[in-house]
């Protein structure tokens, strides 16, 4: 063998390192034939005295010491040993293989024929017998020692001791943020319940956009979208019937006499637009599809997936391991027989056989995991509307005609071509055609589907941790979700009331040796005259049981998938947020998790109950703090749980300690604050910023995550995701309430403007507590606005001070001109005067704000003020948030005032906290008193002058005062 290597050696000089020059291929054939002799002769080693005589053990005992001189431990050995074996039976093949060459070649040469040699040489199969006989297995009586008995010896003992023997712990709990804490992963039920969300959302503009053609799509339901409806309570799908591609699809198909079959194509034929993008032409030989409209279909297809492939790892209750998920089949087939996907009483089954230690004891173990009703739902819309019309283009584009039955193994498009999207993927295109068109073949090959990324563990870890990073900002793999998802499970799920227990623990087992046979018998069964297991397997079967399967089992491998369901926070078991808000709708029974997490949040309440609110304050704003007015009744009426509040304190009252301190004071609970505009919302976020206070901005797209105060729109607070968010704080007991910032803004949604407002009050009916803060509730609107809030008014805690305010002075000034051109001249001469006395008057950092009904009466304006605009249509969300930090920071010195002065609508006009406003000034009637008025300048008599209003200060008196104008 060393002669080999220094003639490699030489001959690599010789031919400048070059791997195809002949002799080097040579050479290297007879250098990994002499190591692999080398290794069998090792192997092949029979010892006399000791074992350690043999290298291969003497190795081995080298390589159980770590860097530090000690042992390595058994957990860290037996892998390595393991795969010592493995490399050894992979060696055994190939020198068979190559000692039948050899053999055949012999033979050959003393002049027999190809086939006499080959038929007179020993097989691959004898070969490979005798090697494993003589020295890979042995043991027995009259048998020589081998290395690998050692090894085997040894690794079974490392195995046994490691299957009694716990792991090292890496799982803790945040019991006051219920976070688990994971090797540096720091994750809660609420975070896995935002990747769930996600997930969901992305798939469902996926399916329904893309893949539907739903171009207009915007979070409607199936039946507003059109779509056939799947009915759930009517699916029957018979496990038993065997015929080969069979599909519980099948079964929709004939329910509606087949008028769904070729959905997705007769929407394409029948819409113009879409018949535009998608057909070349139409012939006598058929429909001609449009390539590069099937190229980017087939790559929305792969991105479905991955995300189905996600939701059906994490949802179904706890994971099956990649291979066994990304082997299912949807449908018979003649080779796997019965698919995998079933629908069982209105849920989508995942049934898996697989089992890791199968090769050991023989033994299949047969789990049952469900799809939760929303992935089902888009699962079914796949298969049944989606996957036709993708094989049909397969066959129409590329001439294919054998499809998998797997969901996974779709092929894909090539790796090269994939990478690419949008601009860069029509260039790929075109240039494949174009070179295609070259060479004389039409420009197909550019367009054939190939093996693409393969569906692999690693994949859907990338696809896990992508969706991780985008929902929480964390990432998240297949092996730690294993570990995390059993501790989630043992936390919540495992108690003395569960009553599968078992099932629990074989569902997510490592044990290959575990099995069912010794359940315990049930005295029904027992008096029958045989056990459980032989009454589920023979008698007293329905006609739909499949084989692999016992009705028992099957049941409660559901009720586990169900409760998985119900703690991820999906709405379809927990009858759902939308059935929360329609009268006479009752929730599902509550889950085994239910009661230890209510707990947690009476204690939580208790705990809230016992705080001392005054050492409260002085802890967060200092020594000199005190509670003015209403706001001790206020926040004590909080603290004791007391629902619905009413709090009506006045202008700068301090509103928003209402529900600052009981966040502060009691963490672990969320709050959900319902702010009307945008600006309040930032400007409250800064102040909860400022005082460490964890809070967020709820976006559909991500995890609010560990925050007390997440902050919302009246719009948002209306959406399903958001109903679907609550939900989830609600299963993980969470959530301790909603406070609803500047509440009289209830009564001003009209069917026109902002028509959520009038809608907030159904959130009422979530049941936990609700806080209405407002400065502006006349007793005359109360009747009206406890109508809008579900509330009745013997029910309400109403607290209310004066809102009246000594240190402003109010000033109305009326503006007469012919025209509203002459109009437009008069305001803007008389604002600019107005405001350079009041800038005078009131230095640097005073402030002035100046308001318009109208986003036109705004810009204009501010343009002719040369001052900075703020209003719904202007800039960005961040643009919004820059302008307001340049006008209160008084950055922009070269505008108007010393960039003091800044034009808005009412979208600035509610409880933005600025120390320094001194002047307020409104031009035009205030909107609230004069909606129903059109136009910049509002027209008020019909005369032939006409009167404008013009809402100017007067001056102010205190040491801080703000002038807030309203007009009659």
């Amino acid at each position: 063998m060393m002669e080999h290597a220094d003639d490699l050696t030489d001959a690599w000089k010789e031919n400048g390192g070059d791997p195809e020059a002949p002799e080097i291929a040579r050479l290297l054939d007879l250098l990994e034939t002499a190591v692999l002799e080398l290794y069998i002769s090792v192997l092949d080693h029979f010892t006399k005295d000791t074992e350690y005589d043999s290298v291969l053990v003497s190795f081995l005992t080298v390589l159980s010491v770590r860097a530090d001189g000690t042992w390595e431990g058994y957990e860290g050995f037996t892998p390595k040993l393991s795969a010592i074996m493995a490399i050894s039976r992979l060696c055994i093949i190939k020198y068979a293989v190559d000692q039948r060459a050899k053999t055949i070649k012999q033979k050959m040469q003393q002049r027999q024929s190809q086939e006499e040699a080959e038929e007179n040489s020993p097989s691959h199969f004898a070969l490979i017998s005798e090697m494993t006989r003589r020295f890979m297995v042995g043991g027995g009586e009259g048998w020589e020692t081998t290395p690998t008995q050692f090894i085997i010896r040894l690794r079974n003992f490392g195995m046994a001791a490691q299957n009694n023997t716990a792991a090292h712990g890496s799982v803790s709990w945040d019991k006051g943020r219920e976070e688990l804490i994971y090797k540096g992963i720091r994750l809660s039920v609420l975070d896995v319940q935002a990747m769930m969300r996600l997930a969901v959302q992305q798939l469902e503009i996926i399916l329904y956009k893309d893949l539907l053609l739903f171009t207009e799509y915007s979070e409607q339901s199936p039946a507003e979208l059109g779509l056939p409806e799947i009915p759930w309570d009517q699916l029957l799908d018979n496990a038993t019937n065997e015929t080969i591609r069979h599909s519980f699809i099948d079964t929709l198909f004939q329910r509606d006499g087949g008028a769904s079959k070729g959905w997705v194509i007769k929407k394409v034929l029948q819409d113009s637009s879409l018949r535009s993008k998608w057909i070349k032409s139409i012939g006598d030989n058929g429909v001609e599809i449009n390539l590069r409209m099937a190229y980017r279909y087939g790559l929305r297809i792969e991105k479905a997936l991955e995300l189905l492939a996600v939701l059906a790892h994490i949802s179904g209750g706890f994971p099956l391991r990649a291979w066994e998920l990304l082997v299912v089949r949807h449908r018979n087939t003649s080779n796997g027989g019965i698919r995998n996907i079933l629908c069982d009483q209105g849920l989508i089954m995942i049934v898996t056989g697989a089992h890791k230690g199968f090769t050991t004891t023989g033994r299949l173990k047969i789990i049952h995991r469900f799809l939760p009703r929303e992935v089902g739902t888009l699962l079914t819309y796949y298969l049944w509307l989606v996957l036709p019309f993708w094989e049909d283009i397969q066959a129409n584009v590329w001439d294919k005609s054998i499809f998998n039955a797997g969901l996974w193994a779709t092929e894909g498009t090539q790796e090269s071509e994939r990478q690419q999207d949008g601009d860069q993927a029509d260039a790929a295109i075109e240039a494949s055609q174009a070179q295609a068109s070259q060479d004389g073949e039409g420009g197909q090959d550019g367009w054939k589907l190939g093996p693409g990324e393969h569906w692999t563990s690693p994949r859907l870890s990338r696809s896990i941790r992508r969706l991780r990073v985008l929902a929480c900002g964390q990432k998240l793999n297949i092996s730690s979700w294993r570990h995390i998802s059993t501790a989630i499970g043992r936390r919540y799920f495992r108690n003395a009331s569960t009553a599968h227990t078992r099932l629990l623990h074989e569902v997510d087992s490592d044990d290959s040796g575990s099995e069912s046979d010794s359940d315990e018998d049930s005295p029904y069964d027992l008096q029958a005259g045989h056990g459980s297991k032989t009454a589920g397997l023979i008698y007293g079967r329905l006609v739909t049981e499949g084989a692999f399967e016992t009705n028992e089992r099957r049941v409660n491998f559901r009720y586990i998938s169900e409760e998985w369901h119900r703690l991820l926070g999906f709405p379809s078991a927990m009858g759902g947020f939308g059935e929360v808000l329609t009268p006479g709708r009752k929730r599902k029974n509550a889950s085994i998790c239910d009661e230890a997490l209510r707990k947690l949040q009476l204690e939580r309440w208790k705990s809230r109950r016992r705080i001392n609110i005054d050492r409260e304050l002085v802890y967060l704003y200092g020594e000199q703090a005190r509670f003015r007015g209403v706001q001790r009744e206020a926040i004590h009426a909080i603290m004791m749980n007391k629902s619905p509040i009413v709090v009506v304190m006045g202008t700068g009252g301090g509103k928003s300690l209402s529900f600052m301190l009981p966040a502060a004071s009691c963490p672990g609970g969320v709050t959900v604050v319902v702010v009307p505009l945008v600006s309040l919302q930032g400007d409250l976020m800064e102040r909860c910023r400022k005082m460490k206070m964890p809070c967020a901005e709820w976006r559909s797209d991500q995890s609010p995550g560990p925050a007390s105060l997440v902050f919302v729109t009246p719009e948002s607070a209306m959406t399903k995701r958001f109903h679907d968010y609550v939900e989830g704080l609600q299963v993980m007991a969470q959530l301790d309430g909603f406070v609803f910032d500047e509440a009289h803004t209830i009564l001003e949604g009209t069917r026109d403007f902002r028509p959520k407002l009038r809608e907030l009050g159904r959130l009422a009916l979530v049941g936990v507590q609700m806080v209405y803060l407002t400065a502006t509730l006349p007793p005359s609107k109360e009747e009206e606005f406890f109508e809008l809030i579900n509330a009745r008014s013997e029910d309400v805690t109403m607290i209310r001070t004066s809102t009246s305010r000594a240190n402003v002075v109010y000033s109305v000034q009326t503006l007469v001109a012919a025209t509203p051109e002459q109009a437009t001249e008069a305001i803007t001469t008389k604002v600019r005067e107005v405001l350079d006395q009041k800038l005078e008057e009131y230095p640097w950092p005073a402030k002035i704000i100046v308001y318009c009904d109208t986003v036109v009466a705004t810009d204009a304006l501010a343009t002719e003020l040369n001052c900075d605009a703020y209003h719904r249509d202007v800039d960005t969300r961040d643009g919004k948030a820059e302008r307001l930090r340049a006008w209160m920071s008084g950055l922009e010195r070269e505008r108007y005032g010393g960039g003091r002065v800044i034009v808005a609508t009412n979208a600035l006009g509610l409880g933005i906290d600025v120390p320094d406003i001194r002047v307020v000034m409104h031009v035009e009637m205030p909107t609230m008193y004069f909606h129903q008025e059109r136009g910049p300048f509002p027209l008020l008599h019909q005369s032939p002058y006409r009167s404008y209003p013009c809402l100017l200060p007067a001056w102010e008196r205190g040491p801080f005062p703000k002038s807030i104008l309203v007009g009659g």
